[in-house]
């Protein structure tokens, strides 16, 4: 069976119109908000880096970033969440962060947040970019860094929104990575995204 030359010309541009409008990756952090704006972004070593990550049937619907809650529909503190953002495809750091204050290990307690302000000792962190791991306590005899920060800034279970800010130093002994302009906006409940 033939295809009609016009039925293939019509499919061809189809696919070059679908892939032109998919996302491209933002080259701007995207405003400090206290919304529920389902955003997260900062510098390292004073370049922008943004979640961005293509959707595929291979990498699922959380690919590029993605936040949990221990108890997503309720309105009561203490707060357990994670945080994971990923940038792919990119020239610039591309790798991940991942926030969580869920103690490691079976017989610890969540390390809850109950209120706003620096929670910096409530978290982990798990930051991986160019292939290369690293940590915000990472540095020799030092597990609290000066200059280090991460604060929720808005803690609002009524409205059901957290926001906040980071900056901090991430380092591979004698190696380190600046992150400053941190700043994330989410609504308390479960989300996905990836780029279309």
């Amino acid at each position: 069976m033939k295809i009609p030359l016009t039925t293939l010309l019509l499919i061809f541009f189809l696919f070059i119109n679908t892939n032109c409008r998919k996302e491209k990756p933002s080259n701007t952090l995207p405003p400090i908000t206290q919304t529920g704006a389902n955003t997260f972004g900062c510098k390292i070593n004073g370049v922008v880096w943004v979640p961005y990550f293509q959707c595929s049937p291979f990498t699922g619907d959380c690919s590029e970033l993605q936040v949990i809650f221990d108890h997503p529909t309720h309105n009561f503190l203490p707060l357990v969440f994670q945080i994971a953002a990923m940038r792919s495809n990119q020239v610039n750091y591309e790798g991940s962060f991942y926030f969580t204050n869920l103690a490691l290990g079976a017989a610890s307690p969540p390390r809850a947040i109950s209120t706003a302000g620096n929670v910096y000792d409530s978290l982990e962190t798990d930051c991986t970019f160019n292939g290369v791991s690293y940590s915000w306590d990472g540095y020799p005899g030092s597990s609290q860094l000066t200059g280090n920060k991460f604060i929720i800034t808005k803690l609002d279970t009524v409205n059901r929104i957290i926001s906040g800010v980071f900056n901090f130093k991430l380092y591979v002994w004698p190696d380190s990575i600046s992150v400053t302009d941190g700043r994330f906006d989410f609504k308390i409940e479960d989300y996905c995204h990836c780029s279309q």
